[in-house]
This record gives C-alpha cells, structure tokens and sequence, in this order.
C-alpha cells in the first residue's frame, strides 16, 4: 500500500471502525445520511464530538481517555505513551 501511495495512488475503504481508521488512513470522511459531514485528518475529524455524533459514531476510547485526563487529543496508546515520555 505504501509504494502504491507514493507513486500517486489512492486507497478507499469503508468501516465504522475508528479505531481501525485511525491506524491506517491519512484521510477520514463522516458521513450522513449519504452526504459528507466531515473530511479531514483522523484527529481533526474525531476530535469533533458533533460530528462523531451525527454520523453514528463512537467516541474513541484513547480520545475519552485523554480528554478526561486533561492531556491533548490524542487518538493512540503510541501517542500517548511518546507524550509521557517527553
């Protein structure tokens, strides 16, 4: 998929596992009823709770984690554990 990407290529699936997202896509879009709510890098998206929301989707947990801790965003363990190190 890497080389695929690099040399222009694009990759399109469909889940509604954000987690799973997370891990893999550059791009995320939310939809609605068909119509596309949001667009953007994965943290920009999810970190928008309206918008999560809307297209019936689930916070995700690292997300909630974070937040309830008072760190910033932050949508993997990895993340979080590089944050605590520094």
């Amino acid at each position: 998929v890497d080389i695929y990407k690099e040399s222009g290529g694009s990759v399109f699936f469909c889940t509604h596992d954000t987690e799973l997202a997370v891990r893999i896509a550059d791009r995320v879009l939310i939809m609605e009823q068909g119509a596309i709510i949001a667009d953007g890098a994965p943290c920009e998206v999810f970190c928008d709770n309206s918008v999560v929301e809307r297209g019936g989707l689930n916070v995700l947990p690292m997300l909630a984690l974070t937040r309830s801790l008072g760190l910033p965003p932050m949508l993997e363990a990895e993340e979080v554990a590089a944050y605590v190190k520094s």
